[in-house]
């Protein structure tokens, strides 16, 4: 899915079927999980083992919201994709480039919540 080029009806199907407040527990979760990743690598070159841990708890929530129905299946595909990359690379030992896609994930976390508050079911 190419998020920058939707129009609004294109949004409102992929992101309607989400409500405001399971993102913004999903946007905190996450959020908080992606800052760690960033902040580890940066101040140690490496990821806690809890860090990881919560990459994998971020994934649960994920699935379990959208299981609920609470977000939509392109919200939780977007997501799930993202924190399983991440995980991989951690995984592999590839510390610097799972930190690399942490930030670009931060960012793109924060756009999503814009399309969440705007099409999402309040």
């Amino acid at each position: 899915m190419r998020l920058l080029s939707l129009n609004r009806s294109q949004a409102g199907r992929a992101f309607g079927g989400t409500t405001v407040t399971a993102y913004r527990r999903i946007h905190e979760v996450i959020g908080a999980t992606l800052d760690r990743v960033v902040e580890d690598v940066k101040s140690t070159n490496s990821l806690a083992g809890s860090t990881l841990m919560d990459l994998s708890r971020g994934i649960i929530m994920v699935r379990y919201q959208n299981a609920r129905r609470q977000i939509s299946d392109e919200l939780a595909n977007i997501l799930s994709s993202i924190l399983n990359y991440i995980l991989d690379k951690a995984q592999r030992g590839q510390v610097s480039s799972a930190a690399a896609a942490a930030s670009r994930a931060r960012v793109l976390l924060d756009a999503l919540a814009v399309l969440v508050y705007e099409f999402g079911r309040k």
